[in-house]
């Protein structure tokens, strides 16, 4: 379900009654009739309180940078295998848990990526996507090769139902503070500035 601002944050905003109720995938076939190009129609969606709400744990600057990085090399190798538009949705997850690994003589200890990439009509329900072999491989070696602090990456093949598209709840911890998906002005703010560097795509 797409969100959209209301008049009490934004005053200088209107928008149509019958558009605040609109599923995904009606937004897309919205999107095409009014001729909008392709490449922004065809946009995943993106959580509007941003990256940090795909950090499971506590949400910091570094976590945040850690997550950016991940989804970025996720994303551009997506979009090199040509994948992108074959995929409804795919993004990474910081999981709240470290694996011990081995890098060169030494041993290490750091955190996880999860990935998700899903197939949908209405997002009502959604199937994974089966990646070739060989680009999962190039994506976990370059997110594990490239990334500081990462040296394990998982792959998601949970269909909805039962699981959901985000794989996690509108529920994290910033700053101490536990946000549920009711989410004030100021804390969008607060996430925005938390995550500032990040390109937002569409917000849902």
């Amino acid at each position: 379900m797409y969100s959209f601002p209301t008049a009490a944050n934004t005053p200088y905003l209107t928008s149509s009654p019958h558009l605040t109720c609109a599923n995904t995938d009606e937004v897309h076939a919205l999107g095409r009739l009014l001729s909008i190009p392709a490449s922004l129609v065809q946009r995943h969606p993106f959580p509007g309180p941003g990256l940090a709400i795909r950090i499971l744990g506590p949400v910091t600057r570094a976590q945040v940078q850690l997550l950016q990085q991940a989804d970025a090399i996720y994303l551009e190798e997506i979009r090199a295998a040509g994948l992108y538009e074959r995929i409804s949705q795919a993004f990474a997850v910081l999981l709240p848990v470290r694996a011990v690994g081995v890098m060169g003589d030494r041993r290490t200890y750091e955190q996880v990526i999860a990935l998700r990439a899903v197939q949908s009509e209405d997002f009502m329900t959604a199937d994974w996507f089966m990646f070739p072999t060989d680009v999962l491989r190039r994506i976990s070696s370059r997110i594990t090769n490239e990334i500081a602090g990462i040296n394990r990456v998982t792959y998601d093949i949970t269909s909805k139902p039962p699981g959901v598209r985000p794989i996690i709840s509108y529920l994290t911890l910033f700053s101490g503070v536990l946000l549920t998906s009711t989410f004030s002005i100021h804390t969008f703010h607060a996430i925005d500035r938390l995550s500032s560097g990040s390109k937002m795509r569409v917000a849902y």
